[in-house]
């Protein structure tokens, strides 16, 4: 972090400012100004503050830029934050012309094209953070795309090599899972994101061995979803019964149900927020157990 531009340590000191604790999103820069509709990328990098990096690919042949948003204000009436999100773009004259328009199509091209916005996304991301810096707590990956930041955590926590036995992953499972929270939004297999292990070894060539991936990622190709459930140690779904359905799609997991844009903190007066945290510790984690507060709020509770 010391051999950042001053100005890119400015603008992840604010963003760490911003919050005591910290939400950072990471996405794709143009796929993000299309489906906002609000500029074109030349309009946008304006003004912006860059940070620039190799992420992508596993020697890296690819480079990233990322955008950091100049300052995050915060409505103090509302008692909400507005989220920082590190925005990623491989449009840079460092890359191929090929790979320069990894970042320039939301859910298009082919399978390469689709691994390797993925590989920029999960490693890409991941290594993003690390180079501006950023103390991570938790990852959230939303879907299978950003999988493989469990795969480059895998990476950084590693075992001797005396003491791997052969086709042994060789690192700290366990921990990985520890720091990963895995949504997973598709209830139906034919919309989940496998890739034939043949292209896998390819785009990553020297980076992972296949025989350590298969037993997460399944035996016939890479299973994004799969790698994204055996390597989390939280999953959830985004209503109950999309939860129901996803536990019976994958059976050996527990999976949680978190309905999609119900932030229960969020939507609650102050008055009823002291209340519950009063009488009900824990609900702004586990939301479903407002759904028993008659039970815990008797006549007179105050």
């Amino acid at each position: 972090a010391s051999s950042l531009p001053q100005a890119v340590k400015r603008a992840r000191t604010e963003t760490l400012a911003s919050s005591k604790r910290t939400l950072l999103g990471i996405g794709g820069l143009l796929c993000w100004i299309r489906v906002r509709g609000c500029c074109n990328r030349r309009d946008y990098r304006k003004g912006r503050r860059h940070c620039q990096t190799s992420p992508g690919e596993a020697r890296g042949r690819w480079y990233a830029e990322c955008d950091l948003p100049a300052n995050y204000p915060t409505n103090k009436k509302a008692g909400a934050r507005r989220v920082p999100v590190l925005l990623l773009d491989t449009d840079l004259p460092l890359n191929s012309v090929e790979d320069r328009a990894i970042t320039s199509q939301l859910y298009g091209g082919d399978q390469v094209y689709r691994l390797k916005q993925e590989i920029v996304l999960g490693i890409g991301g991941f290594r993003m953070l690390q180079a501006l810096g950023f103390t991570i707590r938790k990852y959230h990956m939303n879907e299978g795309h950003s999988a493989l930041l469990a795969l480059e955590l895998m990476h950084r926590f590693t075992y001797p090599v005396e003491n791997v036995r052969a086709n042994e992953a060789g690192c700290d499972v366990p921990r990985v899972r520890d720091l990963c929270v895995f949504t997973t939004h598709t209830p139906i297999d034919a919309g989940h994101d496998k890739f034939p292990y043949e292209l896998v070894g390819r785009l990553l060539d020297g980076y992972t061995e296949i025989p350590i991936l298969k037993p997460l990622a399944g035996d016939d190709a890479l299973n994004m979803i799969s790698l994204g459930l055996n390597l989390s140690e939280y999953v959830n779904g985004v209503a109950e019964r999309h939860a129901e359905v996803s536990r019976k799609l994958f059976p050996g997991h527990h999976v949680y149900a978190i309905t999609n844009g119900a932030h229960a903190p969020s939507w609650t007066g102050s008055g009823f927020a002291a209340l519950f945290d009063r009488n009900i510790p824990g609900w702004r984690h586990e939301p479903q157990m407002l759904m028993r507060a008659d039970r815990r709020l008797a006549p007179g509770t105050g």
